[in-house]
């Protein structure tokens, strides 16, 4: 079972992307999220670390919250 994430927790991680260094946050033992900016702003990474690993490029709460969602779900089955 993935832990749950709080909005608190969300905001918290999402905070990471306004500093002009690369963060990263291991989420779960399979769900890492790196935080990144370049020229055009700034957005994370979610990566799912499987024997199939994937990875989306996130830029809202609401990215974040739909992928982690899809993931926690791709890990659990």
């Amino acid at each position: 079972m993935q832990p749950h994430l709080t909005t608190e927790d969300i905001s918290s991680i999402l905070k990471g992307q306004h500093l002009n260094t690369m963060k990263t946050a291991q989420l779960t033992s399979q769900i890492k999220y790196v935080s990144l900016s370049d020229d055009e702003g700034t957005f994370g990474l979610m990566i799912l670390q499987t024997s199939n690993p994937k990875i989306r490029e996130i830029h809202s709460e609401e990215e974040f919250v739909q992928c982690y969602d899809e993931f926690s779900s791709l890990f659990s089955k």
